[in-house]
């Protein structure tokens, strides 16, 4: 299966997660999970907007909200699929090191 991961479209088995990623390390991040149904991802801008909500009250960068609905769609083709189907999002902090209990500004 082919995945979206650090701005690529990459084999799964190739994802490689840092050990000290903050999602990884302290549950620094967010995630969103969608479905479809009749190929469409259900109620998109509902999940965007808490996805938007959910990272600035984490004071989490992101600004490509817009390309969340082109990226699965090409997922979905790069995969072949023609069924219904889920996509879980997680949006990390990213990578702290030296490992620190503090963030700084992203």
């Amino acid at each position: 299966m082919i995945v979206y991961f650090n701005d690529k479209y990459i084999p799964h088995d190739e994802v490689k997660i840092s050990p000290f990623d903050r999602a990884f390390l302290f549950a620094d991040g967010v995630y969103e999970a969608l479905r479809t149904y009749n190929g469409k991802l259900f109620r998109l801008d509902d999940h965007l907007e808490r996805l938007k909500y959910s990272l600035q009250q984490l004071e989490i960068q992101f600004n490509d909200f817009h390309q969340i609905e082109n990226i699965c769609s090409k997922l979905s083709e790069i995969n072949n699929i023609n069924s219904e189907y889920s996509v879980y999002l997680q949006i990390s902090r990213g990578v702290s090191f030296p490992r620190t209990h503090n963030y700084g500004n992203n």
